[in-house]
């Protein structure tokens, strides 16, 4: 793992359950969101190398929901270090399309431009299109979604895109929200304006049998704030849902879901949309960019999550296939009512036999490549 990446808090099990974090499970227990503090030209991290005992982690918790920062070090699990430089990653993400004879595109839309309101600050952005001679035009959906529209005279037997985005990965505390008294109480209320532009994000789909079990089971949990009880949503649903990479097409229904205890990161995103929509809340469906750090080094991959809406903090990012709040990692690109409506490439072509090849480079300033391929 890259030494400039963002270092992680752990502590053991008991603490978790008390305070009611969202976790992951790991080797060495259980991985929690990016708690990097800064203080001047001085950051505070914790090694990797043991788990944060779980007095000292109190304390910082305790700490972070006063408003405080980072309270006297602990030289059990805490050292100082010097300042971190920031964390700029690279994506390259690379879509092919291959025809077997020439073929008319259809207006082709792209939607892999990264959402303006992204809390992951992109340096830069770049869009190359493949073969030459096409018109591209910038626009935004219903949504606020960018789109790239891309239109071709001739007949062509490929389809190209490359992107290529820096992004800044300096940890975001995914706690530090801004809420008001209605988006802290439970259950969230919104005001008659707020209802009527959240509407549409607010209908839900009819319940079955495993839903509405399911629905009862979270009405049954037991936490106070709005957050809290999120939270508690969130990794239920992670526990619940085991992941597996479905390749294809389409979103599976909270009830298949359910009922398969597994699916996609789109099927459990469903699934907890759903939940929250049943639950008077407003809920979307995200596209965006994952970039993180695992065995085989840092990935990047397309990925899918939940945004859900509270009243002073606004849109707050879940991923179901983690359990954990989104953060610095996670870079939306476009956000809807349906999955449907944030499908990264749409577009009508001629009947024929066609091949996608999709593949993403992540770039270090100082590390070599890592690259992940996926075809179908």
């Amino acid at each position: 793992m890259p030494t400039h990446l963002p270092y992680s808090l752990r502590f053991h099990l008991s603490g978790a359950r008390k305070y009611g974090l969202a976790k992951e499970e790991s080797a060495s227990g259980f991985l929690f969101s990016s708690f990097l503090q800064r203080n001047d030209t001085r950051v505070w991290r914790w090694p990797r190398t043991h788990a944060m005992h779980e007095g000292h982690a109190i304390d910082i918790l305790r700490a972070r929901r006063s408003g405080n920062l980072m309270p006297s070090s602990c030289t059990t699990c805490l050292h100082e270090s010097d300042p971190v430089m920031t964390c700029h990653v690279t994506l390259v993400h690379r879509t092919s399309y291959r025809y077997d004879r020439p073929v008319f595109l259809g207006p082709q839309t792209i939607r892999l431009r990264p959402d303006a309101a992204c809390r992951t600050p992109i340096v830069s952005y770049e869009m190359d299109i493949l073969p030459s001679g096409h018109r591209r035009t910038w626009r935004q959906d219903d949504f606020g979604n960018h789109e790239a529209r891309v239109t071709f005279e001739d007949r062509v037997t490929r389809f190209d895109i490359a992107i290529r985005l820096t992004a800044d990965l300096s940890p975001i505390n995914p706690f530090d929200l801004s809420l008001c008294d209605t988006g802290r109480r439970w259950p969230v209320t919104y005001t008659p304006a707020q209802a009527r532009g959240l509407a549409a994000f607010m209908a839900p789909l009819p319940a079955g049998p495993h839903l509405r079990a399911f629905l009862a089971e979270v009405t049954g949990l037991e936490h106070g704030g709005t957050l809290d009880r999120l939270v508690a949503i969130n990794r239920l649903v992670a526990a619940r849902i085991a992941y597996r990479t479905r390749m294809e097409a389409g979103v599976w229904s909270a009830e298949e879901t359910l009922g398969q205890r597994t699916g996609s990161c789109r099927d459990s995103a469903w699934l907890l949309i759903q939940v929250l929509r049943h639950m008077g809340m407003a809920a979307r469906f995200v596209s965006g960019y994952l970039i993180q750090d695992g065995a085989d080094g840092t990935t990047g991959d397309l990925h899918a999550w939940v945004e859900t809406w509270l009243p002073g903090a606004g849109w707050v990012g879940f991923d179901t296939t983690s359990g954990l709040l989104t953060s610095q990692g996670h870079i939306a690109l476009a956000a809807a009512v349906r999955p449907e409506q944030v499908a990264p490439v749409t577009g009508m072509l001629d009947n024929c036999t066609a091949t996608l090849d999709v593949s993403m480079t992540i770039h270090h300033p100082a590390d070599a490549d890592v690259k992940k391929d996926s075809r179908t």
